[in-house]
């Protein structure tokens, strides 16, 4: 383009037009298949099959944001449309730690019958593309209820944000800026300070950290930085859990820089589970059972605020 002369809007409409984010998703890949003996209760999975594909969406006029979608499905992968339409958790992943890497709390949440959407992020830093999480629930939302490949009709309206480490404080800016993020939920991070969480009354909140999280360092901080969020919330320690216990394949620089758990890791990945699963349960689907756990703190492994 010559300099000086600046693309007209028909230009840069043709260029979004033309853009990846029309292409169809990636192929379906499956990761579970159903079983109905699975009850979905006491942190275990749920009875459906789960199913992913990498889709792309629209971003900041010429961008591409990559993202992936997991759902509940048949043996073959098609969506479940017995658990649809079903809620949504945007799922934010750590700083430099690949989204894949949370694949077993991703398949664990789409079993239980929720939709779970991993946007990508430029270097694998989500702080420098803070919207990507809401760009990509717009196009899931989109080919949903347009009847669009694999999510057609699968995505229901409500929805909450989540994020491990780096990927909580942006979970938690992302809950405040868009109001389609009912509850933010919180795992091994707080919030930054700029944030303003104390206006969000009313809307939920979980953290969830380890007592072994940099040596309990973070635990402490982490339960500081909780007070600033108004009811309801709920904070939770998850006894002999560290930092990358929430991430698969951590590198021995990783392990160098955090403290040493004291339980298996399939343990500690239970308990969190659990309550998880209830204040999801909770606050997307108004389980009255699970809203009185929470209440009572009732979750073996996991203890209130230090």
């Amino acid at each position: 383009m010559p300099r000086g002369v600046a693309p007209s809007l028909s230009a840069l409409v043709a260029l979004a037009v033309l853009s990846p984010a029309c292409a169809g998703p990636s192929e379906i890949v499956v990761d579970l298949q159903p079983d109905p003996d699975r009850t979905g209760l006491d942190g275990a999975d749920g009875p459906y099959g789960v199913a992913h594909a990498t889709f792309s969406a629209q971003a900041r006029v010429t961008d591409v944001v990559d993202y992936e979608v997991a759902w509940p499905a048949l043996a073959t992968g098609d969506f479940d449309e017995g658990a649809g339409p079903c809620e949504v958790v945007g799922f934010i992943h750590g700083g430099l730690v690949e989204a894949d890497r949370y694949r077993w709390l991703v398949t664990h949440l789409a079993s239980r019958g929720y939709c779970v959407l991993s946007a990508d992020h430029d270097l694998d830093l989500a702080i420098f593309e803070s919207d990507n999480t809401s760009r990509a629930l717009d196009d899931a939302l989109a080919r949903s209820e347009a009847g669009r490949g694999p999510l057609a009709g699968a995505l229901g309206a409500r929805a909450v944000v989540m994020g491990h480490s780096l990927g909580g404080v942006v979970a938690s800016f992302r809950w405040v800026a868009d109001p389609r993020f009912e509850g933010v939920g919180i795992l091994a991070s707080w919030a930054a300070e700029g944030t303003p969480v104390e206006a969000q009354a009313g809307r939920p909140s979980l953290s969830l950290i380890g007592s072994e999280d940099r040596s309990g360092e973070a635990t402490q901080e982490a339960s500081e930085q909780y007070a600033r969020f108004e009811e309801p919330r709920f904070f939770g320690v998850i006894e002999g859990m560290n930092h990358y216990d929430w991430a698969d394949g951590p590198s021995d620089d990783n392990l160098l820089s955090d403290g040493v758990p004291t339980r298996p890791r399939e343990e500690s990945r239970r308990d969190a589970q659990r309550v998880i699963d209830a204040w999801l349960d909770a606050w997307l689907r108004g389980d009255s059972e699970a809203l009185a756990a929470l209440e009572a703190h009732a979750f073996p492994g996991v203890s209130a605020a230090p």
